[in-house]
């Protein structure tokens, strides 16, 4: 997903990423509670694929994203940049099916406008449901869901 795009995006790889929307409940993946951003063409460091960076979802204090799948384990990346405060820049949670993660984007990417991302190994969907949740101070610019080991 290219978090804060409403449109489906090609990366710098050649890869496909869905646009972002909002969660429907009607079989669909989505968001709640999501405030959408696109900062134009600005550069973007330690990245191949800088475009996904220059959009993303942030929230008031929570962000949530459902997505259903097939029952199975999946590998899930969640991708950060921090694009508009200075230092020490946003500090959050995120949690994936119950795996909650601190996250200080500007200190693990080491400074504004560069990419960092937090990787999810195997997880479990036994519900037919990968649920993201970021709070504190949420922002998300892509999530890559795909099945473990593939």
């Amino acid at each position: 997903i290219d978090c804060g795009s409403a449109k489906e995006t090609t990366d710098e790889l050649g890869r496909t990423w869905l646009p972002d929307q909002k969660l429907t409940g009607f079989g669909t993946y989505g968001n709640q509670f999501g405030r959408f951003a696109d900062r134009g063409r600005i550069g973007i460091a330690k990245t191949r694929i800088p475009s996904i960076y220059r959009t993303e979802c942030g929230g008031g204090s929570d962000l949530h994203y459902t997505f259903p799948v097939p029952p199975g384990r999946y590998d899930v990346v969640l991708h950060f940049a921090e694009t508009w405060n200075n230092a020490p820049g946003r500090e959050l949670f995120a949690d994936v099916n119950g795996d909650r993660r601190e996250i200080k984007v500007w200190e693990r990417s080491g400074w504004k406008n560069a990419a960092m991302f937090e990787t999810y190994l195997d997880v479990r969907a036994a519900n037919g449901r990968i649920e993201v949740a970021i709070t504190g101070q949420p922002i998300v610019n892509g999530i890559e869901i795909q099945r473990s080991g593939e």
